[in-house]
């Protein structure tokens, strides 16, 4: 049973950390279908049933949210279309539908704006429509779950996250490449859209992410977002340089010997990554970073010094990768293969994010249930003293009734013989109701008719 409970646990913090996920990225409308969604999903399989039955209330609800009769209609329309064979759509698809057939009129902008003013002229401001979490509900939901049919809920919510991060990704690379067209090609060419694309992974990235990109973006050839093997090892030699011992007592030889050191931990440390392989993403190279033990990089001279990170808050792509940008302008065949490249990178970074989620809460989870473990061994423990004590309190009372009753069979026994009481008590230092000259005696002494006997 306590094996049960912490299995449960585990999977039931799994599926409130998808839930959560998804709703991280989502728009104040996207929140409230992702919320119709999950009131929608009886049964946690990660899918919403569109049938006779259900339409009426799912366009109700979509008329609600929309403020349009026909949006919900024309959405009703769509899902029909895409269901499965059961009848089912996954979220990606409401999502999907919903941005389709969602068509912001051109007052709607004014509107809104003519309000926020007239808002703050009264002296106040415009209220958000808040949006009921559902994290106790799912939880209450989770429990009355068979433990298989819960673990087949936390796998449906967790394809459900990656499927609407899927959708996420796409739309935004649409972004990227969606500019103003002019007869069917982009203005300004591959090398525009390049750039929109670098600068959203420009965005997904942290200082010191931003940092090794450049470094392993510089030394790329092909400028197609995946590095070899050399090229990998020629940026780690120019992060190695940026090192400087602060050891001013450290002689010119134990410097070199230094340096020597760090080389070999590199280029054992970039054996491994290339395992089997020609060339690695970006995505592999972070993540490759990141798992490695923070002393591990400061004592292999793969952190990323200080100064750098404070360049990398103001440097932008067009600054960090100005040689190649300069060679796709001049070259189309390179632009486009640096485009294709790019735009897969950008999916490899959204795909490893999700990644660190799902591995988030796993490590979450084990350690809700080792304190779940925990409280269950302290109430063990407590039960167990609180037991002992109790059988403590039984004996006493047993021991109380028994010397009650030998003390009715001394009384009798004196009545009857005195001398044969006598001859019966004393001396019985292991009888309870022995005389209390007998319990008062200490180990090894006795009275004198004692030791005649």
């Amino acid at each position: 049973p306590l094996f049960s409970a912490v299995v449960r646990a585990r999977l039931s913090v799994h599926l409130l950390g998808c839930y959560d996920a998804v709703s991280v990225d989502l728009k104040a409308e996207e929140a409230k279908l992702w919320d119709l969604f999950v009131m929608l999903d009886t049964n946690l399989s990660g899918a919403m049933l569109v049938s006779m039955d259900t339409a009426g209330n799912i366009g109700k609800a979509l008329a609600d949210i929309a403020e349009s009769i026909p949006v919900a209609e024309a959405c009703i329309r769509a899902l029909a279309e895409r269901v499965d064979e059961s009848g089912e759509c996954d979220f990606a698809d409401l999502l999907d539908v919903w941005t389709s057939e969602r068509k912001p009129s051109n007052w709607a902008p004014l509107r809104n704006s003519f309000r926020n003013s007239l808002t703050s002229f009264l002296g106040g401001a415009p209220a958000p429509v808040p949006t009921a979490s559902r994290v106790q509900e799912l939880r209450a939901r989770c429990g009355r779950l068979e433990s298989m049919a819960l673990a087949n809920a936390a796998a449906a919510y967790q394809r459900t996250l990656v499927l609407t991060c899927s959708w996420r990704c796409e739309q935004r690379l649409v972004a990227f490449l969606s500019s103003k067209a002019s007869r069917g090609r982009p203005v300004g060419g591959d090398v525009s859209l390049l750039l929109s694309v670098l600068r959203g992974i420009h965005a997904e990235l942290v200082p010191t992410e931003r940092v090794l990109w450049e470094m392993m973006g510089m030394q790329d050839q092909n400028f197609d977002g995946a590095v070899k093997k050399d090229e990998v090892s020629l940026a780690l030699d120019e992060l190695l340089s940026y090192h400087e011992e602060e050891a001013s007592g450290a002689t010119h030889g134990e410097l070199e010997e230094l340096e020597r050191l760090r080389r070999q931990c590199q280029r054992r440390s970039v054996n491994n990554l290339f395992e089997n392989r020609r060339s690695v993403a970006f995505a592999d190279i972070l993540r490759w970073w990141w798992d490695m033990p923070e002393e591990y990089r400061e004592a292999a001279g793969l952190a990323v010094p200080a100064s750098l990170l404070l360049d990398s808050f103001s440097r932008q792509p067009e600054e960090m990768f100005r040689a190649p940008l300069r060679r796709a302008a001049a070259d189309p065949a390179f632009a486009r293969q640096a485009l294709r490249g790019h735009v897969r990178a950008f999916a490899e970074l959204r795909a490893l994010a999700v990644r660190r989620s799902v591995e988030s809460f796993s490590v979450r989870s084990t350690a809700e249930s080792r304190s779940s473990i925990s409280d269950c061994g302290t109430f063990s423990c407590v039960t167990s003293e609180a037991q002992e004590q109790q059988r403590d309190e039984v004996d006493d009372e047993d021991a109380v009734d028994k010397a009650s009753s030998s003390r009715s069979v001394h009384n009798e026994v004196c009545e009857e013989d005195p001398q044969e009481a006598e001859h019966y008590y004393i001396g019985d230092e292991g009888n309870p109701l022995a005389p209390r000259e007998a319990w008062s005696k200490e180990p090894g002494t006795g009275s004198q008719k004692d030791g005649d006997r």
